[in-house]
């Protein structure tokens, strides 16, 4: 495992990004894929492909091809970026100039940035109902059940790309609490599951929690100023906040299954 720590400005825009920044890590785990070369800094482009204006309201799992073009079919390997709670693509992977709005670089999508480095790899980004805000009236769903549909929508479409190339390895990048609805979907994959899971080769956490403690303190105090919000706006917290703020020992449980997923000598 390898940690690298950040530093970053806290802007008010964005709870779940105020949330996610106390972490101040990148968390590397690699099961055999080798580690990615670090990145050279490349001259300001623009932001390349956007996502579907739609996509965020829809309902479930949305992946979106940003790189290469779709007909392209040199490929071998699969990377997905998930974005974590109150944010969607592309902007969870673009940077803003803060002095000119209109300067952006997605670099997932950005031909001098991540494609340059990974080669003959499709990149997609995964969206999914990561509403910080959600109706009253609406029975919210639970990490797990977050985690059964992003395994659920991840293998249905990779499958349908994916066709005539089995056990075509996949490589994920994961941000924020997207990185704990993965790593649970991935520790509770079934069998019906098994061809995603024995596919993964690694995945590169973002400012994920997966330790809990700063995180769990945060949000505490985050709460109340986003349950009075929500009365306002006849909308309530999402509950995926509490899934960090009970005790470290179910994020403790998580880790450690998920460590000895990732030492298992059966997995290729």
């Amino acid at each position: 495992m390898i940690s690298v720590n950040l530093s970053q400005r806290i802007s008010l825009a964005g709870w779940a990004a105020a949330l996610c920044l106390p972490v101040g890590a990148v968390t590397i785990w690699l099961w055999v894929y080798p580690a990615s070369t670090r990145l050279n800094p490349a001259p300001l482009s623009p932001a390349g492909p956007t996502s579907d204006p739609k996509q965020s309201t829809r309902k479930g799992v949305r992946l979106c091809q940003v790189n290469p073009d779709k007909n392209e079919t040199d490929t071998d390997i699969d990377i997905i970026a998930i974005h974590g709670l109150d944010a969607q693509s592309p902007d969870t992977w673009t940077w803003v100039n803060p002095s000119d709005r209109n300067n952006k670089v997605n670099w997932l999508a950005d031909p001098r940035m991540l494609p340059i480095k990974v080669g003959a790899a499709r990149i997609f980004t995964c969206d999914w109902p990561a509403d910080l805000l959600q109706p009253s009236d609406l029975v919210q769903k639970t990490v797990e059940e977050y985690a059964l549909l992003l395994l659920d929508g991840i293998q249905r479409e990779i499958l349908v790309t994916n066709a005539t190339r089995e056990g075509r390895p996949i490589f994920f990048i994961a941000s924020c609490l997207g990185g704990i609805i993965l790593a649970k979907a991935l520790v509770d994959a079934g069998d019906e599951y098994l061809s995603l899971k024995e596919a993964t080769r690694g995945i590169i956490f973002l400012a994920t929690p997966l330790r809990g403690t700063s995180f769990r303190d945060v949000a505490a105090l985050a709460e109340p100023g986003l349950t009075v919000w929500g009365v306002i706006r006849g909308r309530e917290a999402s509950k995926l906040l509490g899934s960090v703020k009970r005790s470290t020992f179910d994020l403790e449980t998580l880790v450690r299954k998920f460590t000895l997923l990732c030492r298992d000598n059966d997995h290729p």
